[in-house]
């Protein structure tokens, strides 16, 4: 399901600058608005809704200056919400992170890589360097590896930073 065919404005459920858990070091995190795929127990129920939450629709090129001004580190974390339910406008992002010279980007989704399949989100796997798949599953969250909630989900390193 698609919320937003938008390219240059990304609705978002907030961020945090200085993260230490969604991935390898401090990173900037952004979280996208709007999920489908509605895992129970999932701990970012606020981002679930399309039109409901404290969420802002904002420019990328606004987001990009956020991350240079307010960024710990050189290194983002794409979460949501599902990030390729605005599959248009997250392609302008992780382009524009990479002319920014961003190498360091991790994409959470709760597809599957094999479910990854259109044109636009494989363009989108070319610019991420780490992307953690699969729905979030609360039965499953003893013996789940660093960086994901259950043990079902998978980090596919993508290319090396």
């Amino acid at each position: 399901m698609i919320y937003s065919e938008s390219p240059d404005v990304i609705r978002i459920a907030g961020c945090i600058p200085d993260s230490a858990v969604d991935g390898p070091g401090v990173r900037y995190t952004l979280f996208f608005q709007g999920c489908h795929h509605n895992c129970f127990g999932c701990h970012n129920l606020s981002t679930h809704s399309w039109d409901d939450g404290d969420f802002e629709d904002v420019p990328v090129e606004i987001i990009v200056e956020n991350f240079k001004a307010t960024a710990a580190a050189n290194r983002i974390t794409i979460s949501g919400g599902e990030p390729f339910c605005q599959p248009q406008a997250l392609l302008t992002l992780v382009k524009t992170f990479a002319v920014e010279g961003v190498k360091d980007i991790w994409l959470y989704t709760g597809y599957e890589l094999s479910e990854l399949t259109s044109d636009v989100q494989r363009e989108i796997l070319t610019y991420v360097s780490s992307l953690v798949t699969g729905r979030f599953v609360i039965s499953e969250t003893e013996g789940a590896q660093l960086f994901t909630g259950s043990a079902n989900q998978q980090v596919h390193r993508l290319r090396d930073v």
